[in-house]
């Protein structure tokens, strides 16, 4: 039996407090000279930096974390005695009685949530709606509709009364979102005055009606797949949320009624820390709103979050990485507070789900839920000191925003001078500029691709709403990986795969990590690549390019064995094949190397994606021009 005496020592009492000063101090010795800030914080795209530690003195000011007595803090969330969430399944639906089908074995094997998006239906009939559906128990299941078809409340209304529902215990979100229908499609009509008459119409049937059902839904999910900010995302989704309790308070809805009805349906990207703390801030933003038009409120009326795996990330090629990208955006989901979470089938993004890849998708939920056990924890990450010090970060950098959408007049008019779509331009040319340099990476995409994989009539964009020519400039959606999948899809379709010849030799180290750099940099773009142990005698190399067949010759070697051996290579393989040298020498060398007839150089500091366009243009001229 252990010892009383020695169960009681404190392990801590033997250890001296540390100063954050000495911390500090330690880390510029080891910096030798170099500036701690410009070493060590990293200066964030979202507008504010973060240190490279916390520690408790961080979090003493933290106003977001102070509550009144007996009251948890609202960024805890409003679960206190578990994190339990709806696991939730997307069915697009396209046949009705299939679609139905789809959801009840959905329902049967972990979903007890369905999410039906019916984007080709405004105009609905009674049948539909019946065969949609037909066996399931609608007082016991939460189902959400995404739609824009006005008259599917009735028809739910009537179908609810067929089957003697208690409409009281309904959970339905209907999701109707016409200023996010305005956002993807730039349609003015539907924020018309006339249509807010009608929608405020609905909203006071349901709320009457359904009480435990909604109605307006705040998609800011669109901002996240069409590759915006953290801070952008919440703080056009709040403005948006004001221009609702706004317009609707002016049809003589009163702004309780209104706040309850609001859904908002967050996309989650594998930002980890980041997409954790954004939904704790969504918490303590919805108070901060509904503070402003509901003074001394006391009554907690808390936001209702729906999560979905972003498509921003997911990739078509080597598409078993969306399994991994999807398991970080669960957690992080799970562990910010969601009410329901989505995650789609892995393969979603090319249009071949089936029941593997949703039966997938539905298991990763129940293990995070039956065997690691996320569900048994609130607010799991409260109390980390650099969590909630990046969530203080991500409040105060979206509410400003917010603030200047309103200074701009809300939302809507905000967006109708062009203020939101030049925002989001302005995140996607950078995001767009960094997964071409490789900084963003896509694995399998822009980095460490599968050289044997072939497109097979992948999907090559991830637009939802047709391009139909509006008033207004929408904003943009798609994915991330998009230009590089189209790139390599264009190799694929060629009447010959472009060959690359690595010519590697002189020092080992050298040559192995610049061939290696460069195996990668040519296979992005699906190009045949014919590697080397290294040639000892440089005609022996020449000679073997030469038999190759190859369209490019990369020389991968070391600064200084170039400068002997490149004159040589190019001398026997000039105006037969296009020469690369991999490396990035100073701008004589360069000029150099160029006489001799080196046509490209690629290194780290390379836009990946315009030069393989240049290298696909310049192979496909050739081959043209030998036909």
């Amino acid at each position: 039996m252990m010892d009383k005496k020695i169960s009681k020592i404190n392990l801590l009492h033997d250890f001296k407090e540390v100063a954050t000063s000495e911390w500090v101090n330690l880390i510029v010795e080891d910096l030798k000279g170099l500036d701690f800030d410009s070493k060590m914080v990293w200066k964030t795209p979202e507008g504010f930096n973060l240190n490279p530690f916390y520690r408790e003195e961080n979090t003493n000011n933290l106003e977001f974390l102070k509550s009144e007595k007996n009251k948890i803090p609202i960024v805890r969330g409003y679960k206190t005695e578990n994190n339990n969430w709806d696991i939730s399944q997307e069915i697009i639906v396209e046949k009705f009685v299939y679609a139905n089908k789809q959801a009840i074995k959905a329902l049967k094997n972990g979903a007890n949530s369905i999410s039906f998006v019916l984007n080709n239906f405004n105009n609905l009939l009674q049948s539909q709606v019946h065969e949609l559906l037909m066996n399931i128990d609608i007082d016991k299941v939460a189902i959400r509709f995404t739609t824009n078809c006005n008259s599917l409340f009735e028809f739910i209304e009537t179908e609810l009364k067929n089957k003697n529902v208690e409409l009281k215990k309904v959970h339905i979100e209907f999701n109707y979102a016409p200023i996010n229908y305005l956002t993807l499609t730039g349609d003015i009509n539907t924020v018309k005055e006339e249509q807010f008459l009608n929608y405020s119409k609905l909203i006071k049937k349901i709320s009457e009606n359904l009480p435990e059902s909604r109605t307006i839904g705040i998609n800011v999910c669109d901002f996240a797949n069409a590759g915006s900010l953290i801070t952008q995302e919440l703080a056009y989704g709040l403005a948006i949320a004001s221009e609702y309790l706004s317009i609707f308070s002016e049809k003589g809805i009163n702004v309780k009624t209104i706040a309850k009805q609001i859904s908002f349906n967050f996309a989650v990207g594998s930002n980890y820390f980041f997409e954790i703390s954004k939904l704790r801030s969504a918490r303590v933003l919805w108070a901060k709103l509904l503070e402003a038009y509901i003074p001394n409120n006391i009554e907690n009326i808390p936001i209702n979050i729906n999560c979905i795996t972003t498509d921003w990330n997911k990739s078509s090629y080597d598409v078993y990485n969306n399994v991994l990208r999807q398991t970080t955006e669960a957690m992080s989901a799970i562990i910010g507070g969601t009410n329901s979470l989505t995650v789609r089938p892995f393969n979603s993004v090319t249009g071949n789900s089936d029941d593997f890849s949703n039966n997938l998708a539905r298991n990763l939920q129940i293990i995070l839920k039956e065997e690691a056990h996320l569900n048994k924890v609130a607010d799991i990450s409260g109390g980390s000191y650099y969590i909630e010090n990046l969530t203080n970060n991500i409040i105060n950098q979206a509410w400003k925003l917010f603030l200047e959408i309103e200074e701009k007049g809300g939302y809507i008019k905000a967006f109708k001078n062009g203020v939101i779509q030049a925002e989001i331009k302005q995140v996607q040319q950078h995001r767009y500029l960094s997964i071409a340099k490789q900084k963003e990476i896509f694995i399998g995409v822009n980095r460490y691709p599968n050289f044997n994989e072939k497109a097979n009539n992948k999907a090559q964009n991830n637009k939802i709403i047709s391009k139909k020519q509006y008033e207004l400039e929408p904003i943009n959606i798609f994915r991330g990986a998009e230009a590089f999948e189209q790139l390599r899809y264009k190799t694929e379709q060629l009447n010959k795969i472009p060959k690359v010849f690595l010519f590697t030799f002189g020092n080992l180290a050298q040559r192995k990590a610049r061939a290696f750099f460069a195996t990668n940099f040519f296979g992005c773009a699906g190009f045949e690549i014919i590697d080397n142990p290294g040639f000892e005698n440089i005609s022996e190399g020449n000679k073997a390019a030469l038999n190759s067949n190859a369209d490019i010759v990369v020389m991968c070697s070391s600064d200084d064995d170039y400068v002997e051996v490149v004159p040589k290579i190019c001398e026997a393989l000039n105006n037969k094949i296009i020469i690369v040298l991999a490396g990035n020498p100073n701008e004589k060398m360069i000029e150099k190397y160029k006489s001799c007839g080196v046509e490209h150089f690629v290194n780290i500091k390379s836009n990946i994606l315009e030069e393989l366009r240049n290298f696909q243009f310049e192979i496909n001229n050739k081959m043209k021009n030998k036909n």
